[in-house]
């Protein structure tokens, strides 16, 4: 019997009834096909003898690599990719229009910062010591906290009074207990001027708030959480920090989905107080501004980044650059600029006297900084040798103002 050869090796047809298999090209005996291939050898992972251990470091070596990338902060997250200048710029007009008179406010004609996007009613809550300001922006809840009026004297009482105190919202939180005392005389108002303003509980909401507002915030936007409201966006700028490691992160746990912006600007002083020696912790999400080109900044997703505000901590030289407290992303975020209201920090001149533009800017900056250094040179500041030498601190026994 002679054995027919073929090229192919995929066979289409199959005829075992005169012993063969038919192909695409002829015909092969079935004794030909009796002996099995044999199974394909299997490839090693490397060639080396103890394979668990080769494939092992390969698969190690892998998941370093993955691990450092993460911890240099090199793959990209929503809040390196979401960031909005423009928004960020809008927020801080809302957040500057809370410190203007309220009548302005309620018939929302406060000047430049009450601007395109609001919807009346507006609601104006009266707290111990600040105002806040809601409504709804682009149809949604916005809740916006108004900042010391003098920005000096309340970085002149963090520096040197700071006492927290447990809070019931927030298992294992530690606040400061005069941000706290201000959330609670503004929590039942602002829940109220919120269902009046057609956002009540579930509704979704924007928070911000400049410098003490920012602080009281936080408190608000975890207090606001627990009774049932969304929220979608909190920015906040210049803000010092509110409390303890456990509050920080509570709010990055509870906004993890939102969008999340703590925004500092170059050497502003208020950021570095309360002192984080002494228990008081930020959250992360910082933008950094060292410049006053918007298009220039720095994202951090760690709290107390080097690379962020943390570069600038010396609470001395720092508080001699007050100015950049004030002004955020071009808006100044005190104040100025609401229609028929005094500047902050002790000055005793109108806008409608006159001054408008950078001759008013220019003004107030100089008394900011002459108030400032009247008040460090104050006979009863004193050093105490056991804390940091850039800290000066006052005996001091009676309550916060702010």
């Amino acid at each position: 019997t002679t054995t027919t050869s073929i090229a192919a090796t995929n066979f289409s047809a199959m005829d075992v009834s005169n012993g063969s298999l038919r192909g695409a090209e002829g015909l092969v005996e079935a004794d030909s096909i009796n002996q099995q291939p044999s199974a394909p050898r299997r490839r090693r992972c490397c060639n080396c003898k103890r394979r668990y251990l080769c494939c092992g470091g390969f698969t190690l070596t892998a998941l370093v690599v993955v691990l450092i990338c993460w911890g240099l902060g090199l793959f990209e997250s929503s809040f390196n990719r979401d960031f909005d200048v423009g928004l960020a710029v809008t927020f801080a007009k809302l957040a500057g229009a809370a410190y203007c008179d309220e009548k302005t406010l309620v018939d929302w004609d406060c000047g430049e910062k009450c601007i395109s996007g609001v919807s009346k009613p507006v609601k104006v809550c009266q707290g111990s010591t600040t105002q806040v300001l809601i409504t709804s922006f682009n149809g949604r809840g916005l809740v916006s906290f108004e900042g010391t009026k003098s920005t000096l004297s309340m970085f002149q009482d963090l520096r040197t009074w700071s006492e927290s105190t447990p809070w019931e919202d927030c298992n294992g939180c530690e606040v400061h207990s005069g941000f706290l005392a201000e959330w609670l005389s503004l929590k039942y108002c602002i829940m109220d001027s919120l269902n009046v303003v057609g956002h009540g509980r579930g509704s979704s909401i924007s928070i911000m708030g400049h410098s003490l507002g920012a602080a009281v915030a936080t408190l608000g936007t975890i207090g606001l959480l627990n009774q049932g409201w969304t929220v979608r966006e909190f920015y906040n700028y210049g803000m010092p920090r509110a409390g303890n490691e456990q509050l920080a992160e509570e709010v990055e746990s509870r906004l993890k989905d939102a969008a999340l912006y703590r925004i500092t600007h170059h050497m502003d002083p208020i950021p570095h107080v309360p002192m984080e020696a002494i228990g008081f912790k930020h959250f992360g999400h910082e933008v950094f501004f060292d410049t006053s080109d918007n298009s220039k900044f720095v994202l951090c997703p760690k709290a107390e980044d080097q690379h962020c505000a943390a570069q600038y901590s010396n609470l001395i030289y720092d508080a001699l650059n007050v100015n950049d407290h004030l002004d955020y992303m071009g808006v100044h975020t005190g104040s100025a600029n609401c229609k028929g209201s005094l500047y902050p920090g002790s000055v005793s001149f109108k806008v409608e006297e006159g001054l408008s533009g950078e001759p008013l800017r220019q003004r107030q900056q100089q008394e900011q900084q002459q108030l400032l250094q009247k008040q460090l040179d104050q006979p009863e500041i004193h050093r105490q040798p056991s804390l940091p030498a850039t800290l000066q601190v006052q005996n001091r026994t009676e309550p916060l103002v702010i």
